[in-house]
């Protein structure tokens, strides 16, 4: 009995995940705002004391949102079992959410999978991480930016994504789809602990839902592979034939999915990042005033600009490029750095919020031809 109770509590409890986890999606991003909007005001209630709660993988704050999940899910379960409907807990357990679990792994396997197919997630180093020494880089940039020098190992990464996802789609290819997944979501563990990138959360939670997804498998699994005996796979499916809007149903939900995973790309026109076009004077220069203590200026390609002294310490500034002049107007910084130009790439002129200016020569350096991106 109680491994029935445990069971029901761990499927209400991953189809809740599902729909309350903060993921950030693209073509349903109000549907996101919502979910953080909600979660914050939950977390208002609870700990109202606490300022600046971010709710973000791996972050404090998803802990303490998963847990609430948790409980309820588990508080639920025991409210049912109380009110003798275990048939409801069945038909949740055996029909809802395997459905919607499905889905749901589909759908974040698919949208990684394409990110890397289309270079967007590993995406191509920018100059001041091209030009930060080795030993500076945190682990998670050295991965990140190691990667983003191989289109073609993207390409072969993502298609290790997308072809799982479309496998578990279809009822008779689910099964060998869900071992392909979890095979390539234990490497994305692996990958996420051993270079400390922040979304040991999200993958914790996928792995859970394949295992749950599997198990009506796993002994028949377990005796074709490991005994080597000829086995018929469980069929999770409903009684009967299935009705045309089931069928309609599930044809939509499909649509939804592929519609939410490629909806920037099409908005975009961005099928190759590493072929997208850069902004006005991206690149890296290299600032050859004697005794300056500046070294290199960089233009990041998401509106920053970055200041590298001769220490190797990093300065970024969030800007806005004025078209009409090409001078870059600089938001609250350290610098106190107000607007600069680059007259002609050869030289650039600060101006500062005390109303002084100063003009340094620069060169710019050749980003594009360094050995690791050839």
């Amino acid at each position: 009995m109680w491994h029935r109770g445990l069971v029901s509590g761990l499927s209400v409890f991953l189809v809740f995940v599902c729909f309350l986890f903060p993921f950030p999606y693209r073509f349903f991003q109000f549907y996101s705002d919502w979910v953080l909007s909600f979660w914050n005001a939950v977390l208002g209630l609870f700990l109202p004391d606490a300022d600046n709660l971010s709710i973000y993988s791996d972050s404090s704050a998803l802990g303490f949102v998963m847990l609430i999940v948790l409980g309820f899910s588990f508080g639920l379960v025991l409210v049912l079992t109380w009110m003798r409907k275990e048939s409801t807990l069945l038909w949740i357990h055996e029909k809802v959410s395997y459905q919607i679990l499905t889905y749901f792994l589909a759908l974040i396997l698919l949208i990684y999978g394409f990110d890397k197919i289309f270079k967007t997630q590993f995406y191509l180093p920018e100059p001041n991480i091209m030009y930060t020494p080795f030993g500076l880089l945190d682990r998670d940039i050295l991965y990140w930016s190691t990667i983003g020098t191989s289109y073609s190992y993207n390409v072969f990464l993502g298609f290790c994504e997308v072809v799982p996802a479309l496998l578990i789609l279809f009822r008779r290819t689910r099964v060998l789809g869900l071992i392909l997944s979890m095979l390539v979501l234990i490497h994305v563990m692996a990958v996420n602990f051993g270079f400390q990138i922040h979304v040991k959360g999200l993958i914790a939670i996928l792995i859970s839902i394949n295992v749950f997804l599997l198990m009506p498998y796993l002994v028949p699994v377990y005796r074709f592979f490991i005994l080597h005996q000829q086995v018929r796979l469980v069929k999770v499916k409903e009684k009967g034939q299935p009705r045309p809007f089931i069928s309609f149903f599930k044809t939509l939900v499909i649509g939804f999915i592929f519609l939410e995973v490629l909806y920037p790309y099409v908005l975009q026109g961005n099928f190759q990042d590493d072929l997208m076009k850069r902004p006005p004077f991206h690149g890296a220069y290299a600032i050859r005033q004697p005794n300056s203590t500046w070294k290199r200026v960089f233009i990041h390609r998401r509106d920053y600009v970055i200041f590298q002294d001769n220490q190797e310490h990093f300065y970024p500034i969030r800007v806005r490029l004025n078209y009409l002049d090409n001078t870059f107007i600089c938001d609250d910084n350290d610098l106190k750095i107000k607007t600069f130009s680059l007259m002609h790439t050869h030289s650039l002129e600060l101006y500062y919020t005390d109303q002084s200016k100063v003009l340094l020569p620069i060169q710019k350096l050749p980003y594009w031809n360094l050995p690791v991106l050839h």
